[in-house]
């Protein structure tokens, strides 16, 4: 699911057009379904800091990415460089977050 997220993204960041876009979005959908599903048969009580932490980073690429996109700020910065470096930001969130599902025990 990862290898099919990074060639989705790399077509995006090479030919950005609308269906390139919607691909690219059906991957980043299943690999949240994915790191869902993970983290429901991995929780238990005992581990609630570490489950805590991995939702903060699903919430903080939420407000990025809708947040940004409603008020033209982060991801969708006028300035497509700043832009650039919150939609890194939010790769590093994300990879992040998802590297915690993976080694929660």
């Amino acid at each position: 699911m990862f290898f099919i997220l990074t060639l989705t993204s790399l077509i995006v960041h090479s030919n950005n057009n609308i269906y390139t876009n919607i691909i690219d979005k059906l991957a980043v959908g299943g690999i949240i379904l994915y790191g869902a599903y993970m983290l429901y048969t991995k929780m238990s009580f005992e581990k609630f800091l570490e489950i805590s932490l991995i939702v903060s980073t699903f919430f903080i690429c939420i407000f990025l990415y809708v947040y940004g996109y409603c008020t033209e700020s982060f991801c969708y910065h006028p300035e497509k460089e700043i832009g650039n470096l919150y939609h890194s930001f939010l790769h590093f969130i994300a990879s992040l977050g998802h590297h915690f599902i993976i080694f929660l025990v």
